[in-house]
């Protein structure tokens, strides 16, 4: 690294999550990319988030009466870290409530715009009329050349006096992997790149905050890529190959957080796939930390498992099987025990002293028809009444079955399938909803959001009209009504265009290997 400016010299950037700080602490990505700012860099680093209208701030308790919040313009480098859609709209609304320019060609000078996360990396063409620099994959290991060279140039950029010039220092990065620029098109190459030493460069907890998902929880990211090729998985297709953080770094990084909190999060698209995850579960359940786990694939979890699972203090267990059974499972690639196992491991889970299930469930698949719909119902009903035949005469332990919408994603074997139209969604819905008896709990997700997501997933640069529309309004659902007929955005659903980048992954030679 470059020997650091002198003081009141040194660059300065604002990381930047387009939503509340709730949401943002609890996204382990965001502390990755904050640390590595910190610790790998020039730059006096700012972590930021900011409400509905664009107003950022560093923790929600300055959002008094009469707040200021921090003028971006005299930032030397914005980076927005988005993982979804939507978020893209906040970043206009930030933009605009600054007095920044939205469109990239209107700012000459600093603050350079530049925007990564699971969403940009999946397709940056939405946002290239507005960003210079689109960052795609993972940052460490390969943002930091650029952080480095903006440093060094930071001063004569911002003096109006530098050369080769904003431009000529994008385009120094024109065809590196990570790195997509708009100003080039799509007829760029875009890599995408892949960290290859997580035990050099591992992600975990800098802050341990009480406001999140996750609250007074260290959080530390085990393994990057999925075992799993799920076809409609954008996470499985954007993070491989599959890496693993050894043991020793788990157990070392783990303990970092002794005196400040036990409760410990194991992070990765699956952590079962660990090939030392009973091992490490043991380890730091002997070392008084309470565990969760972002999901466990359901073949992992045996008695043994299971019961150093509650003696950690886990009481809910999150089972994932998205369609009916294995017949329609074959078809998104997702691989999965049969359903009489679900039944079976379900009531295990129940007499073993699990308080609480949640199933995850997909509708929208162009397989689905109303006895499919039915037959789901069905399913899901029985899973009720083995809840409630495991403890007869008492409470009932919480069943909660959650539902999204299949939203195709570039990048993914799916991501031309057509998407019905938000009325279809609806009746499926309620045909599903009619069909489920028992104790449970039941939440959906909003089709017409389902279906704004579709556009900015696959969309172009035509987007910004789209996210222009809805920056300068409530995000209401009679709002997104509104933006879905004025921008026919069920039509293009159901005719999808292919308006993104093939976007690659860079191996350890420096070549590419194309996704599939």
């Amino acid at each position: 690294l470059k020997e650091l400016p002198a003081k009141g010299k040194r660059p300065t950037v604002a990381l930047i999550y387009p939503h509340s700080y709730y949401l943002g602490m609890s996204y382990l990505g965001l502390q990755a990319v904050y640390g590595l700012m910190l610790e790998r860099s020039a730059f006096i680093s700012h972590l930021l988030f900011c409400d509905d209208e664009g107003v950022v701030y560093r923790h929600p308790g300055e959002l008094r009466a009469g707040y200021r919040p921090p003028d971006l313009r005299r930032f030397d480098l914005l980076a927005f870290s988005l993982p979804y859609e939507l978020g893209y709209i906040n970043l206009l609304r930030v933009l605009t409530s600054q007095g920044i320019p939205v469109l990239a060609s209107e700012r000459s000078r600093l603050p350079l715009v530049v925007a990564g996360g699971y969403a940009v990396t999946m397709n940056p063409e939405p946002l290239a009329e507005m960003i210079d620099l689109a960052y795609l994959g993972e940052a460490e290991g390969g943002f930091e050349s650029f952080l480095s060279a903006l440093a060094e140039e930071a001063g004569a950029l911002r003096a109006g006096r530098a050369e080769p010039g904003k431009y000529e220092l994008l385009r120094a990065f024109h065809g590196k992997p990570g790195f997509y620029l708009p100003m080039e098109g799509m007829e760029q190459e875009a890599i995408r790149h892949a960290t290859s030493d997580l035990d050099a460069l591992p992600a975990y907890s800098r802050i341990i905050a009480e406001h999140t998902s996750f609250p007074r929880r260290h959080l530390v990211q085990i393994a990057r890529g999925c075992t799993a090729k799920c076809r409609f998985c954008l996470a499985g297709h954007v993070t491989r190959p599959l890496r693993f953080l050894s043991g020793d770094a788990i157990l070392e990084i783990a303990r970092r957080a002794r005196g400040i909190t036990d409760r410990l999060g194991i992070i990765s698209a699956s952590p079962s796939d660990h090939p030392q995850i009973r091992e490490l579960t043991r380890t730091l359940v002997d070392d008084g930390f309470r565990l969760s786990f972002s999901s466990l694939r359901l073949s992992s979890i045996d008695d043994e498992m299971l019961a150093c699972l509650l003696n950690s203090g886990q009481q809910t267990v999150t089972i994932a099987p998205e369609v009916l059974d294995e017949e329609h499972r074959k078809v998104i690639a997702k691989p999965f025990p049969s359903n009489s196992v679900i039944l079976q491991r379900t009531r295990d889970f129940l007499h073993a002293g699990v308080r609480r299930l949640k199933f995850y469930y997909m509708l929208g698949f162009d397989f689905e028809d109303d006895a499919y719909i039915r037959r789901l119902g069905a399913f899901l009903s029985e899973i009720g009444e083995v809840a409630r035949s495991v403890r007869p005469g008492r409470r009932s332990p919480s069943i909660t079955f959650s539902f999204s919408f299949f939203v195709p994603k570039p990048q993914t074997p799916l991501e031309l399938a057509p998407m019905p139209p938000v009325g279809e969604l609806k009746r499926r819905r309620k045909l599903l909803k009619k069909h489920i008896r028992g104790p449970c709990s039941l939440k959906f997700e909003s089709a017409e959001r389902a279906l704004l997501q579709e556009a900015l997933s696959r969309g172009g640069r035509d987007a910004l009209q789209l996210l222009l529309f809805l920056s300068e309004r409530p995000f209401r659902t009679d709002v997104i009504r509104r933006a879905i007929a004025a921008f026919s955005l069920e039509a293009q659903a159901s005719r999808p265009q292919g308006r993104w980048p093939r976007v690659a992954v860079a191996n350890r030679d420096g070549a590419s290997d194309a996704m599939v």
